[in-house]
């Protein structure tokens, strides 16, 4: 296993050392057995000790079987990979992952504005924007037709990607407009 730790070190190794687990305790929201843990299954699955972008995408295809995740599984590893060296290692997987599970709610909207500012220039744009909800449409797509029929009461509004959007007026529409209920 391959694990970059913070001098820059990479080192082939199935357990993390001490040091390497007191380091990634003070930098996560993870106990030392929750680390060891989560390192065993990331060497499990990354044999090499680095995660690919073309695996991250794998991950994803499984969680969106019945979508194309491919877009937004490029964005998501895109902050993941906090060094841009093309891969994520170790460290960077469970900073992400503390981040995204455990993380300060400013902590996530930090990492969550990093996923949106596709081009690191500080700004979200709205052509930023759009393809992030472009991405996401595109992963779930598939998702939403398969639990409409599945399910013909449930209540699925659709979005036209690419345009500005106005919520058609229903009951909770108009009772947070007016003030008032309308029941």
């Amino acid at each position: 296993m391959v694990v970059h730790m913070a001098n820059g070190v990479h080192s082939r190794q199935s357990k993390l050392s001490q040091e390497q687990l007191a380091e990634l305790q003070k930098s996560t929201h993870f106990d030392k057995k929750e680390l060891q843990q989560w390192y065993k299954g990331f060497l499990k699955d990354c044999p090499s000790g680095m995660l690919t972008k073309e695996e991250f995408q794998k991950i994803y295809r499984q969680f969106f079987p019945f979508g194309d995740p491919s877009s937004f599984a490029d964005y998501v590893f895109n902050v993941f990979d906090s060094d841009k060296s093309g891969s994520i290692d170790f460290k960077e997987f469970i900073c992400a992952l503390s981040v995204t599970s455990r993380g300060k709610m400013e902590d996530k909207l930090d990492w969550a504005f990093q996923l949106y500012d596709i081009d690191g220039d500080g700004k979200i744009s709205y052509d930023e924007m759009l393809k992030i909800v472009e991405a996401i449409y595109k992963m779930v797509w598939n998702e939403m037709i398969w639990c409409r029929s599945a399910n013909h009461h449930a209540n699925i509004k659709l979005l036209k990607v690419g345009s500005m959007v106005k919520l058609p007026e229903d009951e909770d529409t108009r009772r947070s407009a007016s003030g008032r209920s309308s029941a």
